[in-house]
């Protein structure tokens, strides 16, 4: 049965020209080049053909992306790189202006456990909304939120050898709030993101420790376009910490996963809280008057419609 129409989800950025200097392809040498962007493209283009044949429009629009037809998939190396770039150049001067204010947050819920093949039940909204319980019911005002929801495929061994396969989707945020909500912030997290067998250390929280452009490698990292497979060894008494070994994810995950995010809005993937209320926003300018300003803007855009921002296509950079 053929599958749902994919969404192009990513805004039309690839000619955006960056407003200030946070440049994250010339700021920091780890970040992936364009030529490897393009080599993991087609790598997943054989493994959707492979593994999701049935997904022809994903196989299609994967296929016919190039740098003046960009497909605007989640699911697209590519494109995905181009967001990363336009996300730090938005995030990074709003972190830069006050660092010692943001932590570093990593969410782990075992209960958005999806075995393989299923990740398609997976809604990513179920996820946010579960953050934004936790703002609610503790009250927690004047929080802002960055980040988006990365993937994961967990591999156990069980007590019996019996391999098994599941997807862990799980956050990666940048949060800015105060000194005496930082306690209340955690006890909050803690109480809805609770430990188990699966998940010993669902929260984990740190201090932005990052200044220049070296905050520009947490913010990219929240928005990753490589996903991996984590190994979990069986444990026994003589190993109670054995250690996860991270590794490049197989192609038939990597298919699935792909017809998963082509199919995902924007928003399914950002996780952006509480950003209205900053003076210098993240935004996606609709005019091309609001490019020539300080970036003060109260519109918080992340437009997902095919036509936001036709002023982002003259005289930019070109697609690299």
């Amino acid at each position: 049965m053929a599958q749902k129409h994919c969404r192009r989800a990513i805004p039309q950025i690839f000619d955006y020209k960056l407003r200030n200097s946070y440049d994250i392809r010339k700021h920091l040498a780890q970040f992936e080049g364009f030529s490897d962007a393009k080599k993991r493209h087609r790598s997943l283009v054989k493994f959707v053909k492979k593994y999701q044949s049935s997904h022809e429009d994903l196989i299609n629009c994967l296929s016919q992306c190039r740098p003046k037809n960009r497909c605007r998939l989640l699911a697209c190396p590519m494109c995905m790189r181009r967001l990363r770039i336009w996300f730090c150049d938005q995030v990074a001067p709003l972190i830069a202006a006050a660092p010692k204010e943001w932590l570093w947050v990593t969410l782990i819920p075992e209960r958005h456990y999806h075995p393989e093949g299923l990740l398609k039940d997976f809604n990513p909204q179920h996820l946010i909304d579960d953050l934004r319980k936790v703002f609610e019911r503790y009250r927690l005002k004047n929080i802002v939120a960055c980040g988006a929801i990365d993937y994961c495929m967990e591999i156990r061994k069980t007590d019996k050898f019996k391999i098994t396969y599941n997807w862990q989707p799980h956050c990666h945020l940048l949060f800015r709030v105060s000194e005496e909500l930082r306690h209340l912030l955690r006890t909050a997290l803690n109480s809805i993101f609770s430990s188990s067998t699966l998940v010993e250390k669902p929260v984990y929280i740190a201090p932005l420790k990052s200044d220049g452009f070296e905050i520009l490698k947490p913010i990219s990292y929240c928005v990753k376009a490589r996903f991996y497979s984590v190994y979990n060894p069986p444990r026994s008494a003589s190993k109670l910490k054995a250690k996860r070994k991270k590794q490049r994810m197989h192609g038939r995950h990597q298919a699935e996963l792909a017809s998963f995010l082509a199919r995902n809005r924007l928003r399914d993937r950002l996780v952006l809280i509480g950003a209205k209320r900053v003076q210098k926003s993240i935004v996606l300018p609709a005019r091309r008057d609001v490019r020539k300003t300080d970036a003060k803007a109260t519109n918080f855009g992340v437009n997902t419609s095919d036509s936001v921002s036709k002023s982002a296509g003259k005289g930019l950079k070109p697609d690299s």
